[in-house]
């Protein structure tokens, strides 16, 4: 099947949804059981991270040992506390209004410029996106979809406009040898 630019920007924009749906869903439960704000405790043999109110609940610890190379065990967690389900959910927020602004270029007024001018911008926006969750199933499959759009493919014009022609051809690229 050959699928067009603009309907490859619609998939990858609905698939990025519900991939964001899951990680807010993933964040609430996570919140019900291990309230924000988290806290980093690190005394240097033990590190562990504490939930918030109403119970105060060790999220995770980690105890001194040989094989771990960090001076200090909280250097390692930090990670972890990146993870708290109030900044999983403020990520969750941004790429929706990522998502939302992709939806809403128009690639007659908004081309796309540089190396990957034979793509749509919308198209470009979202693929950034889609590499946070290249481990998700269905990730390579669209990045694949959207990486053999080269130069000279063509996209559907976008509903509702009038074009003199039914497909727009896309900006060529210089071949290089």
């Amino acid at each position: 099947m050959t699928w067009t630019t603009d309907v490859l920007s619609q998939d990858l924009a609905e698939w990025l949804l519900g991939c964001v749906a899951e990680d807010e869903k993933a964040a609430r439960k996570m919140d019900a059981v291990y309230p924000s704000p988290w806290e980093l405790i690190d005394r240097g043999w033990v590190a562990y991270i504490k939930a918030g109110a109403p119970h105060f609940r060790e999220v995770v610890r980690l105890d001194q040992d040989v094989e771990i190379e960090a001076e200090w065990l909280g250097d390692v967690l930090s990670h972890v506390l990146k993870h708290e389900p109030i900044r999983v959910l403020a990520d969750c927020a941004a790429k929706r209004e990522l998502i939302k602004l992709a939806r809403t270029i128009d690639p007659l007024l908004c081309p796309s410029v540089g190396p990957w001018a034979h793509r749509p911008l919308r198209l470009e926006m979202l693929r950034p996106l889609l590499m946070s969750y290249s481990d998700r199933l269905g990730a390579l499959e669209l990045l694949q979809r959207i990486d053999s759009h080269g130069p000279g493919v063509a996209y559907l014009m976008p509903p509702g406009r009038e074009p003199q022609d039914a497909l727009i051809e896309a900006k060529q690229q210089p071949e290089t040898d």
